[in-house]
């Protein structure tokens, strides 16, 4: 994935993962509003809003007539009038933060709603593009994008994302494996998952906030 696909493209891989009813949307880090137009457009969000520190791509989102506040999660805090939301999208996000721990965990408490969702894709540290480059050529270098992009700064595995999760009080109910390629999705099936960590490339995890009394809402 490029640069410019990071704020651009509508991230409909995350569909499986979609609750069956939801009004409300905040995605953090999103781009140009391309994944909030299209659930408002697709599966009628009715209330579209967005947190993106980029003023170039958070711009093009309100030109879409997105509610979109161009900020550091981590550093600023945005209000959206009290309002908490059905569901929330972290999409190649919380690798970028300092402390992805607190953030979620604060994005969670201040903004979802009980029984709503937050659902993250993370690239996943354990694929075999990376641990080949460190078993055969002792090497860990850094891209423009990818697993590896330059402005990476935490690294997850399947395991330690789902830690991430429930660290935040979120119950994971899915998670799920995007793959690079398609002789990795067909290996992965033929081997019957025997080696789905080294093949994953990205892991999407879907984490509900039980409601007070810590019972789930449907």
């Amino acid at each position: 994935m490029s640069i410019s696909d990071y704020y651009s493209n509508a991230r409909r891989e995350v569909t499986p993962l979609l609750p069956g009813k939801f009004s409300s949307v905040l995605e953090i880090g999103c781009g140009e509003g391309n994944t909030l137009d299209w659930l408002r457009q697709e599966h009628g969000a009715r209330v579209c809003c967005g947190i993106e520190i980029d003023l170039r791509a958070s711009e093009a989102a309100r030109a879409k007539r997105l509610t979109v506040v161009t900020a550091d999660i981590e550093r600023e805090n945005v209000d959206f009038h009290g309002h908490r939301f059905d569901l929330i999208l972290c999409l190649d996000v919380l690798e970028h933060l300092r402390d992805p721990w607190s953030a979620l965990q604060a994005i969670a408490t201040h903004y979802l709603n009980e029984g709503g969702y937050v659902i993250a894709s993370i690239p996943n540290i354990c694929h075999l593009s990376i641990l080949s480059g460190l078993i055969f050529r002792d090497e860990w270098n850094y891209e423009e994008a990818g697993i590896l992009d330059i402005t990476h700064l935490r690294f997850f595995t399947r395991k330690t994302a789902l830690k991430l999760f429930r660290g935040a009080d979120l119950d994971v109910d899915i998670v799920k494996s995007r793959f690079s390629r398609k002789t990795h999705r067909n290996l992965d099936f033929l081997t019957f998952g025997m080696f789905r960590r080294f093949l994953t490339l990205q892991i999407l995890v879907r984490g509900c906030k039980r409601a007070a009394g810590g019972t789930r809402v449907a």
